[in-house]
C-alpha cells in the first residue's frame, strides 16, 4: 500500500479513550485504523513510522479566533495596549505579502498543534484588490492543506469614536485634524455591495471544498452598522 504511515505514540488520545503505547494508520489523508503499537506494525511492516514511544499524538488543535499577522505586531514594535490605541498604532506597521504573511502565520499554528483555523481578516481597498488578495490567502491554506475557515470583514463607520467621528475631528485643532485625517482612513474604498458580492462569490467557489470554508466577517457592530449587519444576516 502506498503512501501509508504509522503514528505511533507512548499514548494515542482519541475523543473517548486514551491509548498506550499505540499507533495509527494513515494512507494519504485517510485514517485506516487505531491499536496497539505491536499489533498495527506486524500488519503494516513496510510502513512508514512516524514518531515513538516518546511522543502523544493527539487530534489537532482549533484556534477559533485568529489573524494571519505573519511578523507579529510585538516584533514591529507594536506592543499590546487598549483595543483602540492598538488598533491606532496598528496602522503604522509595514505591508507584508500575503502569501507569505499567511505561510507564516500557518506554520506556526502547526507548529503549535493547531490543524483547523478561523482566520478572522479586515479589508481595504478596491473590490479587485480585495479579492485577489484573499484568492493569495486561499491559495497559501490550500498548499498547506490547513482547514480553515477565512472570515473577512470590511469596516464602514466609527474609525477614531462611535458614531461621532465627524464631531469629533471638527473639535479638534487643524494642525491636528489634518494630522488625523492623514493618518486614519475615515472612508473604506470597498463599497458595501462589492464586499457583499465579493464574499459571496468566494463562498460559492469554494463551498465544496474539503478542508476551506469561507464565512462572512463583520469585524463588530459598532464597525459596521445594523444596516449591512441586517443585509448578511439575509
Amino acid at each position: 500500500m502506498t503512501d501509508l504511515r504509522l503514528v505511533r505514540g507512548r499514548w494515542i488520545l482519541t475523543g473517548d479513550r486514551v491509548v498506550s503505547d499505540g499507533a495509527i494508520a494513515v494512507q494519504a489523508d485517510k485514517i485506516l485504523t487505531l491499536g496497539a503499537w505491536e499489533d498495527l506494525r506486524q500488519q503494516y511492516p513496510a510502513a512508514e513510522v512516524l514518531g515513538s514511544d516518546q511522543f502523544l499524538v493527539m487530534p489537532g488543535l482549533v484556534n477559533a479566533h485568529h489573524h494571519s499577522n505573519g511578523v507579529s505586531h510585538v516584533l514591529q514594535g507594536v506592543d499590546d495596549d487598549f483595543l483602540e490605541l492598538w488598533l491606532l498604532a496598528n496602522l503604522t506597521l509595514r505591508p507584508q505579502p500575503p502569501q507569505l504573511r499567511t505561510l507564516l502565520s500557518i506554520a506556526r499554528l502547526l507548529q503549535s498543534g493547531v490543524t483547523t483555523v478561523v482566520d478572522v481578516t479586515r479589508l481595504s481597498g478596491t473590490a479587485e484588490a480585495c479579492f485577489d488578495n484573499l484568492q493569495v490567502c486561499l491559495q497559501a491554506y490550500e498548499q498547506a492543506g490547513m482547514r480553515v475557515a477565512l472570515a473577512p470583514g470590511a469596516a464602514y463607520e466609527s474609525r477614531l469614536i462611535h458614531h461621532e467621528d465627524e464631531a469629533f475631528l471638527a473639535s479638534l485643532p487643524a494642525p491636528l485634524r489634518q494630522q488625523l485625517t492623514n493618518l486614519v482612513p475615515l472612508q473604506q474604498e470597498l463599497p458595501q455591495d462589492d464586499y457583499l458580492a465579493l464574499i459571496t462569490e468566494l463562498v460559492k467557489r469554494y463551498h465544496d471544498h474539503p478542508h476551506i470554508d469561507v464565512w462572512f466577517g463583520p469585524p463588530g457592530p459598532q464597525w459596521v452598522g445594523d444596516e449591512l449587519l441586517v443585509r448578511l444576516n439575509g
